[in-house]
């Protein structure tokens, strides 16, 4: 009797449930990826194989960034030791067709660990047509701990999709 009782309270509630969910659309139901066909919701979403010609006094450097869906992106490079370079984030916008802006910020120490300052890295982003090809031009400002900048140059970056 009391398991029939229990049976009785949950069988409305199941089935609200189940009529709450018939009455959603199919993409708040389920989104299922297929992993030959990554989901993409903006062209410039990907891993990018960048290259960083000299500038400022700084030799050229290999960069590997990730553009998020949502805005946001992350960067690894090779433009100096792991102990003296945090990876680089920030987040990046679209402004228009096939063009977007980028904020990107890295932490810099000197080789005996004393902190350097903030790497301020912003500018445009165009994507090519064949959308595997982005060009980056923008400017690199170093902030000190005080909020002095140290020096600020101009930069570009020749990327193609990983």
């Amino acid at each position: 009797m009391k398991t029939t009782a229990n049976w009785l309270r949950i069988l409305p509630v199941c089935a609200a449930l189940t009529a709450v969910s018939w009455g959603m659309p199919t993409q708040a139901r389920a989104q299922v990826a297929h992993p030959e066909t990554p989901v993409f919701a903006d062209p410039i979403a990907g891993a990018w194989n960048c290259f960083i010609p000299p500038a400022g006094g700084a030799p050229g450097f290999a960069d590997i960034k990730n553009i998020h869906v949502g805005g946001t992106q992350s960067e690894i490079d090779n433009a100096a030791p792991p102990s003296q370079e945090s990876p680089t984030v920030g987040t990046w916008t679209k402004t228009g067709h096939r063009t977007y802006s980028q904020k990107a910020y890295q932490m810099s120490w000197d080789p005996n660990g004393n902190f350097l300052g903030l790497w301020h890295y912003t500018g445009p982003m165009t994507l090519s047509p064949s959308l595997n090809e982005l060009s980056v031009e923008g400017t690199a400002t170093l902030v000190d701990g005080n909020g002095n900048v140290v020096i600020s140059f101009q930069f570009t970056a020749s990327c193609t999709r990983l």
